[in-house]
Parts: structure tokens; C-alpha cells; sequence
């Protein structure tokens, strides 16, 4: 779950802090990145004097196939905007969803942190049916039947596409830098935001240390 640490750490602008753990894997908590956050505020956020550097999207880049695709485009304001669509058809209970919002502190920590992991149930039973995820009930994680997630409830009505959004913004993370431009997104996972990030890098088209480090 290391992509819901970053994602705490980039949604609230902290980019210099150091994060120890003693296992093999970062903890699951509830499946979301509140717990990450909540720590965050409670050991105290600190300016500094350091620059950290900046990527202004100029160019519209896009990878992905008509399945699933990411377009970053030029910003419309400046920081960072997000709009994702998630689509599982029109059979099941999540269905099609959608967010938009421009990222900052205050919409990550009230409308996308509390976002938890999801997955379908015959994700589930070949998960643990290969021996992973024993240790985890229904109460960890939200696992969606037809009729909707068992034995747990919603935080909110669309929380999929919020944790989506999430995952994202942890993943952008990886660049190591903030990034500045209108991200369009249906239906990405990590491998299609990760080979984003890959293609902006490569392509360097602004980074400038303009903002100070926390």
C-alpha cells in the first residue's frame, strides 16, 4: 500500500520526510490513506527554506489505448486538476463514476483520503485462493458483490472512483516533483499512471524549483 503513503504525503505537500517501517510491506490500515494523513498533521507540518521543483505540463501527452487512457494537459489553473472516470459496466453495482477537483490540501484530506480500497469478489476468492489476503475480512477492505460492498458500508456514494483518484496522486508521487496541468483519466491503474509519469519525465518539457519544501 505504499502508493496511499505517497499519496498522503503528495496530497498534503510534503515532500521531505522520512517514513520508517519494520516489515516487508507498508500497513493496510483501513485500505485508505486517512490514517497517513492524520499522522501527518499530528507530527506537524513544517516549511522550508529548500526549493522543490515543479513540472508544468505544456503539451497535451497521452498513453494508453481506447480501453483506457490518460491524457495531462496543459493546466487551466495553476496546480494540479484531476478528472477521472471509472467505468465497470452497467451490471454491476459500481457502475460508472466520475470526480473532478482541483488538488490541494483541503480537497485531498476531505474528499479523497478517506477513500478505501475496493475489489470485486471473484477478485477476492482468487486472492485467497492462492493464499493471500487470509488475515483480511470484509471489514478491511470494501469487496463488491452485485448488490453492493459485503458486510461494510460506503463513505461515500462514489467512493471507487475517489480511491481511484487517490491511487493517482500517489502514483504522479514517483516523479518526485509537483505537477502543474489538467489530468484527464478513464479507467487507469498503476502500470498506465506509472508509464504517464514515464513519458513526462522523458519528454522534460518544465521543471523549475519554484515552491518551498515541507
Amino acid at each position: 500500500m505504499v502508493e496511499h503513503i505517497l499519496a498522503a504525503c503528495a496530497g498534503m505537500g510534503v515532500d521531505n520526510c522520512e517514513i520508517w517501517a519494520d516489515g516487508a510491506e507498508m500497513p493496510g490500515c483501513d485500505g485508505s490513506s486517512l490514517a497517513f494523513v492524520e499522522a501527518l498533521l499530528q507530527a506537524g507540518l513544517q516549511d522550508q527554506e529548500a526549493p522543490r521543483p515543479q513540472f508544468v505540463v505544456e503539451n497535451v501527452v497521452r498513453v494508453g489505448d481506447d480501453r483506457a487512457w490518460i491524457e495531462a494537459r496543459p493546466p487551466d489553473h495553476f496546480g494540479l486538476s484531476l478528472l477521472y472516470g471509472l467505468d465497470y459496466g452497467p451490471d454491476g453495482a459500481i457502475g460508472s463514476q466520475t470526480i473532478e477537483l482541483a488538488v490541494n490540501s483541503d480537497s485531498f484530506r476531505c474528499r479523497l483520503a478517506p477513500a478505501r480500497t475496493f475489489l470485486l469478489q471473484e477478485e477476492a476468492d482468487w486472492l485467497r485462493s492462492r493464499g493471500l489476503g487470509k488475515r483480511v475480512s470484509y471489514q478491511d477492505v470494501l469487496v463488491f458483490d452485485r448488490q453492493g460492498p459485503i458486510k461494510n458500508s460506503l463513505r461515500f456514494p462514489d467512493e471507487c472512483v475517489r480511491h481511484k483518484a487517490l491511487d493517482f496522486i500517489g502514483d504522479l508521487a514517483l516523479a518526485g516533483c509537483d505537477f502543474v496541468g489538467r489530468f484527464v483519466a478513464y479507467r487507469s491503474g498503476h502500470r498506465l499512471n506509472a508509464e504517464l509519469v514515464r513519458v513526462l519525465l522523458s519528454e522534460q518539457q518544465s521543471v523549475q524549483p519554484l515552491r518551498k519544501s515541507a
